[in-house]
């Protein structure tokens, strides 16, 4: 006649607040047990709330029980990620002989929840504030529970119909727009391959990755919104330009070339691992094409579509080289995208160039600008040596067929088109 029933979620519509409710179905005797929190195992220096941490971890808290039902944590200051978390119980949280837990009784036949908020300093600097007024205003369980699914259903209602006739496949589909909708669209960062699972990658996203194709999920879905969200994350035109130096050390012209990262750093730089997969300057360039060609957004044009045309139209155009030997522009050495292949004027290089550029001299003639620009970037667009011969394109200039592995370009390497 004992056990007891869990439910838990994760808000929609405060991503940031937990919501744990448990029951306690014995009518006879009460359900106990210990409620764990993020815990401490360094020395405390000076008192709370104005500490300062000893040996401290990563993810580790400062813990300080405000109120009978209200305990609180907080992150030392000096880490890269820094946050704070609060924890409200409709029951009191009972004190034990660990920092780090806390006794729960909930009575025969009752329920306790818990809500928990963790904000971090990538939403705002008042994270210690806003964790507390999160967990403290979202009512009981039940409350909370209304504000998640109304959030859900108002998602749900404006995304597209897909009706495919195997319900697996289909299935499939959904649980992946609700994953997108889990872990995309957050101003704050880009969601990256195994950034919580994986140390080495150090929360780094690949613009050519989850990160991009996450961009341009929203957008085909019509959530511009967060699209915009993401999009107005890749662009930082100062860091564009530093990436670009990578590869052109001073750039000539009036607003300098745009490069994006291939593993991108929170400011929007990148850390040099595998970046000469120029490629993605396309791929990225196609994500601002994209969401004008679904919005028609006009102030996006101007205001982000355009100069991202532009620098990256000004890189591709300034690292060409005219190429006496087959009459036409070339590229220095690049690494292709499947990512085995490092040589001059790659053919995914080559044609993701050529369609920067012609896009950017689209939109230069929209918007009626950069007239001299527009006809260069066209004369290089128009001359760039495309490796090919009179049967097929080849994976590079020179490229006699004999590379092994080379036939996983013509699988890969088309994906961007």
């Amino acid at each position: 006649g004992a056990g007891y029933r869990s439910r838990v979620f994760f808000s929609a519509k405060h991503r940031r607040l937990l919501a744990i409710q448990v029951e306690n179905l014995s009518m006879d005797s009460s359900l106990t047990g210990q409620l764990r929190v993020p815990q401490a195992n360094y020395e405390y220096l000076t008192d709370w709330p104005t500490y300062e941490l000893g040996a401290a971890s990563e993810s580790r808290f400062a813990i300080d029980q405000v109120e009978e039902n209200v305990v609180v944590g907080r992150g030392s200051p000096g880490l890269y990620t820094r946050g704070a978390w609060s924890l409200r119980s409709t029951g009191p949280l009972l004190e034990t002989r660990a920092s780090n837990r806390f006794g729960v009784e909930v009575p025969p036949g009752g329920e306790q929840t818990f809500l928990f908020a963790f904000v971090t300093h990538w939403q705002t600097e008042e994270y210690a504030q806003t964790s507390a007024r999160l967990a403290g205003e979202s009512g009981d369980y039940r409350t909370a529970e209304r504000h998640h699914q109304e959030a859900w259903d108002e998602d749900w209602a404006r995304t597209p119909l897909l009706v495919l006739p195997d319900e697996r496949h289909e299935e499939l589909f959904y649980r992946s727009v609700f994953w997108l909708f889990s872990t995309a669209g957050h101003g704050g960062f880009l969601p990256g391959e195994s950034q919580f699972a994986t140390a080495c990658w150090n929360m780094r996203p690949f613009t050519y990755g989850a990160a991009g194709w996450a961009t341009l999920a929203f957008t085909r879905l019509g959530h511009f919104e967060r699209a915009r969200t993401m999009l107005e994350a890749h662009f930082k035109p100062a860091a564009l330009r530093e990436n670009a130096e990578l590869y052109i050390e001073e750039s000539p012209r009036q607003g300098g070339a745009f490069s994006f990262a291939h593993e991108v750093r929170t400011d929007g730089t990148t850390n040099g691992v595998n970046d000469e997969q120029r490629h993605l300057n396309g791929f990225a360039l196609a994500l601002f094409h994209q969401y004008y060609v679904m919005t028609g957004d006009e102030e996006f044009l101007q205001e982000s579509l355009y100069p991202v045309a532009r620098g990256v139209a000004e890189f591709w155009s300034d690292l060409a080289v005219w190429n006496p030997s087959v009459e036409a522009y070339t590229f220095p050495r690049l690494r292709s995208v499947s990512e085995d292949l490092f040589e001059e004027s790659i053919l995914d290089v080559v044609l993701s160039a050529r369609w920067s550029l012609e896009t950017a001299v689209h939109y230069a003639e929209r918007v009626d600008a950069d007239e001299d620009a527009r006809h260069r970037w066209a004369k290089v667009a128009r001359e760039l040596h495309i490796p090919q011969n009179d049967r097929h394109y080849l994976e590079f200039l020179g490229d006699r067929e004999d590379r092994e592995y080379g036939s996983y370009q013509g699988i890969r390497a088309p994906v961007y088109l």
